[in-house]
Formats: C-alpha cells, sequence, structure tokens
C-alpha cells in the first residue's frame, strides 16, 4: 500500500479529527494533522465506527458512497481498507489503508495484518488519551492549587486591611471614650460648684436677714412662719429638695409644704394654722402624699419615710 492514516472519533461533534496521515510514495501531499470530516458526509465510515466492522472501498465500485469516492478522488486514492480502533469494546477512531498506485484486493492474511496494527494503535491512542487526561488533570489542579494561593494571599491582605480599620477604629473610640470621661468629670466638678455657689449665697445673703427678722419682735405665728421660710430655703438646696420635687412623685406645690412641714414634726392642727386650712383639708394632703409615695395600706410612718430621704 501507499500510505495509511489514523482518525480520531470526536463523538461529541461526530467528526473525525485527522491525528497522523503517512505515504511513503508522496510524503508532501498528505493531510495535515487537526484537519476534520464530519460523518453526516460519509454514513459507511459512521456505521463502520458504530458496530465495530471494517470495510473495503474502491474508487470503481458504484455502490460506494458518493461522497466517499469524491474524498478519494480529490486525493488521489484508489482504494482503502477501514478498519475502527477498537480498545476494550471503546472505538476511538479507525485506521485507514490506502493504495494511490494500483488496485488490489487485500487477502485474509492482509486484513489479519491490518487489525493487528489497528489494535496496536487503538491501545496507543488509549494510552495517548490517558495522558492527555492526567496532564490535563494536572495542570487543572495546579491552576486551581494557585487559584488557592491568591485568595489566600487576597484574604490576608482584606483581613490585614480589616484588622488595621479595627485598630484605628478602637484607638478612635478610645480618645472619644477619654474626651467623654473628662466632660463628666468636668460636668460633675461644675454641679459641685454651683451647689457650693448656692449655698454660700445662702449662708451669706439670705441668712443674715432672716437672723435678723427673727429677732424683730414678732408674733409666734410669724416666727413659725419664718422658721418655715427658713427651712424650705435650706431645701432647696440640699438633695431632699430635689428628691422631693422629682417629677416621679409628682406632688403638688401645697404637698410640698405639707410634706416639710411633717418632716419637721408639726401636728395636724398646727399645720392647720400655719397654711390657714381645714383639718381635713390637711388630712387629705397627707393622704394624697403616702399614695404617691406608695405608702398608702403601709405600716410605715410618713415624718420617718420624709427624713429617710435626706
Amino acid at each position: 500500500v501507499s500510505g495509511c492514516a489514523i482518525l480520531l472519533w470526536r463523538r461529541e461533534k461526530n467528526q473525525l479529527e485527522n491525528l497522523i496521515d503517512y505515504n511513503s510514495i508522496y510524503p508532501a501531499e498528505v493531510d495535515k494533522p487537526g484537519i476534520f470530516y464530519d460523518l453526516d458526509k460519509y454514513p459507511e465510515t459512521l456505521h463502520a465506527l458504530e458496530t465495530n466492522q471494517s470495510y473495503h472501498v474502491k474508487i470503481n465500485d458504484p455502490e460506494a458512497n458518493m461522497l466517499e469516492i469524491e474524498l478519494m478522488e480529490e486525493q488521489g486514492i484508489l482504494e482503502s481498507l477501514i478498519l475502527p480502533l477498537t480498545e476494550s469494546n471503546q472505538t476511538s477512531g479507525l485506521l485507514e489503508i490506502y493504495d494511490d498506485i494500483q488496485l488490489k484486493e487485500f487477502t485474509k492474511q492482509d486484513i489479519r495484518l491490518a487489525k493487528a496494527l489497528a489494535f496496536q494503535a487503538a491501545i496507543t491512542i488509549k494510552n495517548m488519551q490517558l495522558y492527555e487526561s492526567a496532564q490535563s488533570e494536572i495542570i487543572k489542579r495546579k491552576q486551581t492549587e494557585r487559584a488557592l494561593r491568591e485568595s489566600e494571599e487576597k484574604l490576608k491582605e482584606l483581613n490585614d486591611e480589616l484588622e488595621n480599620k479595627i485598630k484605628i477604629r478602637t484607638a478612635s473610640l478610645e480618645d472619644v471614650n477619654i474626651a467623654l470621661r473628662v466632660l463628666l468629670k468636668k460636668r460633675e466638678e461644675d454641679k459641685n460648684q454651683i451647689g457650693e455657689n448656692i449655698y454660700a449665697n445662702y449662708k451669706s445673703l439670705i441668712q443674715p436677714f432672716l437672723n435678723q427678722l427673727r429677732n424683730v419682735h414678732t408674733k409666734d405665728t410669724q416666727k413659725d412662719i419664718l422658721d418655715i421660710l427658713e427651712s424650705s430655703i435650706k431645701e432647696m438646696v440640699t438633695p431632699f429638695s430635689k428628691k422631693m420635687s422629682d417629677p416621679i412623685i409628682c406632688l403638688t406645690p401645697t404637698e410640698i409644704q405639707v410634706a416639710r412641714l411633717v418632716k419637721d414634726g408639726n401636728t395636724n392642727k398646727e399645720m392647720v394654722q400655719i397654711l390657714n386650712k381645714s383639718i381635713r383639708a390637711v388630712s387629705s394632703h397627707r393622704a394624697n402624699i403616702r399614695q404617691k409615695l406608695g405608702l398608702k395600706n403601709k405600716k410605715i410612718n410618713l415624718r420617718t419615710y420624709l427624713l429617710s430621704l435626706k
């Protein structure tokens, strides 16, 4: 024969790919690797692949497929023997043995030899495909490892960036906390200073006048009123005044007066004279005070409770 060709069966595309073409007479005229042939045009070849059967075609065969005859004429082939490449019941392509010099009859011995060559070629192709698959797997694994390393590096960069931002934010929050502590301390100092100023003003500006009024000849009722006035002013500059005026307790101004008189130990009759109110009104105010302070129906002395608010 003049030459032979090995073609791979690309099932997914239903094509044959020329792997190698060798011609001992016209080496320059062979098909180059990578040429594809659509099997839709060559049903006999497709049938041979699917049934794992070889066949012999001559250029002067009137029953041969016209497209295959045209391809043989185009390639200058007079006859060819087509043998599937099969290994472990898996067909991977075909071996084509052709002659472009003269027509001849292939003997049984020729066909046996050709099938042996096809079997060896099938094994070689299977090994080649396994090698290519292994190489492809190695390449994919290396690509995956490289991508994983890049991802880890990127993740480390993001983690470092996040940690840096957290450190900056933490430092900023610490600065804010320090500033807030300074402000709170200053506010407390200012609050204490204001309280000291108020009490100092009371001692220097108000108490002397109260003492002068007390030394003037006044009635007992007026002295009692002066005592109440002095006691009220003192309570305004003490925590008791704040507690008694707390909106949670919600005492009215009259109830605050009654509470202060009770705290100072005045009886209901004495409060009637001081406040110029009826005994019933004073008793009603005392009851309201006990209710608002949560003392209703409790065995707790009102004066004792008021004294505990200091």
